[in-house]
């Protein structure tokens, strides 16, 4: 190591700041930040399925009560009342 570069760590040392040995790669701080666009852009995915997947849920079920209504309309079946529960 040469003195410049000694002087350099010893002066960003006392000042608090990354010296260029220690700029080699992602740092603990670095690595946070990616890890946590990461789960952003994950997380945004997620929401977005979950919205279509909540739309999806209710377009079958209006499909489902349109079906059954139609069943019950075109059925030959003739209901016979009860007596005791009025039907």
């Amino acid at each position: 190591m040469d003195w410049e570069l000694c002087l350099d760590e010893l002066l960003s040392d006392l000042r608090g700041e990354p010296t260029r040995s220690r700029r080699t790669g992602p740092n603990g701080h670095d690595k946070l930040v990616a890890r946590s666009a990461k789960l952003r852009r994950r997380h945004r995915e997620l929401t977005d399925q979950l919205a279509l997947a909540a739309a999806e849920i209710q377009r079958l079920s209006l499909l489902l009560g349109r079906y059954v209504a139609a069943a019950e309309e075109n059925s030959k079946v003739t209901h016979i009342s009860n007596k005791r529960t009025g039907r």
